[in-house]
C-alpha cells in the first residue's frame, strides 16, 4: 500500500531571476537560478545556463535576494533565572 502512495517522480522546484549572496565573501550575483529536487538544492548558477525540467514548478523571484540560512551557534537558552529582559541586555 505504501508503494502505491509514493510518487514515481520527485518534486522539482525552480527559483529564478534572483540575486545570489553565496556567503563566501564575493559580490552578490544577479540573474541567478536554483533547482531544488525533493527539498535539496541540486543546482545553482546563472539563469542563462538553467536547464529546468518541464515538470518543475517555477517561481520568479525578480527583485529578491537568496542567501544561505543564518544559524546562531551560540545561545544560552537555559540561563534565564533572574535575567532582566529589556533593551539594556
Amino acid at each position: 500500500m505504501l508503494m502505491a502512495c509514493t510518487p514515481l517522480f520527485g518534486e522539482i522546484t525552480v527559483l529564478k531571476n534572483f540575486t545570489l549572496i553565496d556567503g563566501n565573501g564575493g559580490p552578490p550575483t544577479p540573474a541567478s537560478a536554483m533547482v531544488i529536487t525533493d527539498g535539496r538544492i541540486t543546482w545553482v548558477g546563472p539563469i542563462a545556463r538553467l536547464q529546468a525540467p518541464r515538470s518543475a514548478a517555477v517561481t520568479d523571484l525578480s527583485g529578491k535576494y537568496v542567501m544561505p540560512g543564518i544559524i546562531d551557534l551560540h545561545a544560552h537558552l537555559g540561563a534565564v533565572v533572574d535575567l532582566k529582559q529589556d533593551s539594556a541586555n
